[in-house]
């Protein structure tokens, strides 16, 4: 069973909220969010947002040296990965500002967390099949299923 979006009348599966954010990420991260290795994702500014997000596979790839290591490291195959979609969801349960100590949990080199809120996730949920977006990204933060201005 599917849903109508109000505003252009394109297919949604049953159960899109259409007032959930989403959260842009690139890959390896998003992958490695997926299955639950990467439980903490870092952002250079903070939020008052906490509950469920949307998880959008960004177009591009991270590009760092130590994210081609992850990938290498997990055996990624990125090229197979979906991208420009909502692939499923994660739970933002806090934030708080990052310490050298989240270098495992946020999969990235302890140099790179100075100064970086960590954004706590959990219960990360792949969805069977990918969902196009009814609104193109408009940053990192956005709605997917409707036009509406960024959370806090």
């Amino acid at each position: 069973m599917t849903r109508s979006s109000p505003k252009d009348n394109k297919q949604l599966p049953t159960g899109v909220d259409l007032n959930r954010p989403a959260l842009g990420i690139r890959y390896p991260w998003l992958e490695l969010i997926l299955r639950g290795i990467k439980t903490i994702e870092i952002r250079n500014w903070n939020t008052q947002y906490r509950g469920k997000l949307y998880l959008y596979a960004s177009r591009q790839h991270a590009d760092a040296d130590y994210s081609r290591q992850r990938i290498e490291v997990h055996q990624l195959q990125l090229q197979e990965l979906p991208h420009a979609v909502v692939v499923g969801e994660i739970e933002l349960m806090h934030t708080r500002r990052a310490t050298s100590q989240d270098e495992r949990r946020a999969q990235v080199p302890a140099k790179v967390l100075a100064g970086q809120f960590a954004w706590e996730l959990a219960n990360p949920i792949r969805y069977d099949e990918p969902i196009p977006p009814l609104v193109k990204p408009y940053g990192s933060w956005f709605y997917p299923f409707q036009r509406k201005k960024k959370p806090s």
